[in-house]
């Protein structure tokens, strides 16, 4: 894999570029993923209680996107520190002069779920015109009739697909995953001649990576503190050799930071920075054997 950083004419924007080979792969696909914007707004519609709230949020999340920004080596001068709001509309610009193959969003697009939140975040998607796919973070829990018309009807595992390659999302927002989707997921993994890169909001700690990853408090994983079953049947058999999902890479978000790691050998786990600095990750899958 190769990185580097992408430069736009947006000084808003920290664009990490990644080219990563798949095997399989019979064309290139180009993949914007973005993640924990933590969104907040008030409108119209708003009590003043509920103003004064967002105002808070936004106060308290100050100090804290920066030292998310120090820790992993993002900026964090002022261009890089507009409101939430304003910074959703630079990444639709960059979608929309981009044009990648598909989008994903890979979760906490909402600092937490409110309706004026969820309009403003849809109003958005309205004008990305290339497939995306918003998966659920621990910040979207709950109220899923209101959610689901935007991850595919709450299906339990959401796809785009581009040519042979197909991106997998699962809700793993509650740090685990049921057996409904390790099902879904393998099925739709197993569909022949696909390339499966699968995304999720909470990045996974497997034996492989368990060192890579030490650097992270446990909140940010999945697997630890109680597994239930299904998770850690999940959990398991993304560490086999002979791996049921055949997923060519996990796409996470949470940890709010760039960090890469293998979750079994040969198999790469990326996890992107936070959207709250003007931060997201532009990936050039290309065919395996392409130089």
């Amino acid at each position: 894999m190769e990185q580097s950083i992408y430069q736009t004419n947006d000084p808003y924007l920290q664009v990490t570029s990644y080219r990563l080979p798949l095997p399989g792969l019979t064309q290139g696909v180009t993949l914007l993923q973005i993640s924990d914007l933590h969104l907040m707004v008030a409108d119209e519609t708003s009590t003043e209680a509920q103003k004064q709230h967002v105002e808070k949020q936004k106060q308290a999340w100050e100090p804290v996107r920066i030292d998310f920004a120090r820790l992993y080596g993002d900026s964090f001068d002022p261009p890089h520190l507009l409101p939430t709001e304003e910074g959703l509309a630079h990444y639709v610009e960059l979608i929309r002069s981009l044009r990648p193959d598909a989008v994903l969003f890979s979760g906490d697009m909402l600092e937490e779920f409110s309706r004026e939140n969820l309009r403003f975040f849809a109003s958005a998607l309205e004008q990305i015109d290339v497939p995306w796919m918003w998966v659920r973070g621990n910040h979207e829990q709950g109220h899923d009739d209101e959610l689901a018309p935007y991850m595919q009807g709450g299906k339990p595992a959401q796809t785009v697909t581009v040519g042979n390659f197909k991106l997998i999302g699962l809700d793993n927002s509650r740090k685990r995953v049921t057996a409904e989707q390790t099902a879904a997921a393998r099925k739709e993994a197993k569909e022949p001649g696909c390339v499966p890169v699968l995304a999720m909001h909470i990045p996974a700690l497997t034996a492989y990576n368990r060192e890579e990853t030490s650097c992270f408090n446990p909140y940010f994983l999945l697997g630890t503190g109680e597994v239930d079953g299904d998770t850690a049947a999940f959990l398991a058999q993304i560490q086999r050799e002979d791996d049921p999902f055949h997923f060519a890479a996990i796409l996470c978000g949470h940890v709010h930071g760039k960090h890469v790691s293998s979750y079994r050998p040969g198999r790469l786990q990326i996890c992107t920075s936070s959207a709250m600095v003007g931060a997201c990750s532009l990936f050039h899958f290309v065919p395996a054997l392409e130089r």
